[in-house]
């Protein structure tokens, strides 16, 4: 067997993907604003148009930041298949919002792949929306973590014996 991160523990395998990342996420051996601060930055990079590097981006900026690097990567799965389709569409309706454009001509422009051809507009239109898709992203990742990684924590503390505070009477050896 070969070595583990020293502040990862065994986590379970199987269930839903949500119940895996929140196994994943809760075994870390962090503070929860450092968790919730790594997540953040992955799904910052994870919805931001990093273009396959994100990452090695996320793990960076975890590291630069002083945030849980194992939590970014596991942030940076927001950009995967089965989000990113949604991200291009909510971003391209953004986009489409703030400049006025048709969003039926910028869907069928995605829907084709010619949006990074397509002109200036489109392009423009898609990477503000993709701005505020991130931005909302970011946060609401930032927060639902550290409520649930607070949550988790006075969930462990509840659940773990206290020593006792040696406020009571002690024995004397006779």
């Amino acid at each position: 067997m070969g070595k583990r991160d020293a502040g990862a523990a065994a986590v379970p395998a199987g269930g839903p993907w949500w119940k895996r990342i929140y196994r994943r996420l809760v075994h870390l051996n962090d503070s929860p604003g450092r968790i919730a601060g790594g997540f953040a930055i992955g799904v910052f990079v994870g919805v931001a148009p990093t273009f396959g590097i994100g990452l090695l981006v996320a793990g960076f900026l975890a590291a630069l930041f002083r945030c849980n690097v194992a939590a970014a990567v596991v942030g940076s799965a927001a950009g995967a298949p089965p989000f990113i389709f949604a991200i291009w569409i909510l971003s391209a309706w953004i986009g489409a919002l703030v400049f006025g454009l048709d969003y039926g001509v910028l869907y069928a422009d995605f829907k084709s792949g010619v949006v990074w051809h397509a002109g200036r507009d489109v392009f423009w239109a898609y990477l503000v929306g993709n701005v505020f898709v991130t931005i909302a992203a970011t946060a609401i990742g930032y927060w639902l973590v550290l409520a649930v990684m607070r949550w988790a924590a006075a969930r462990r503390r509840a659940r773990t014996p206290r020593p006792s505070q040696g406020r009571g009477r002690r024995s004397r050896p006779s």
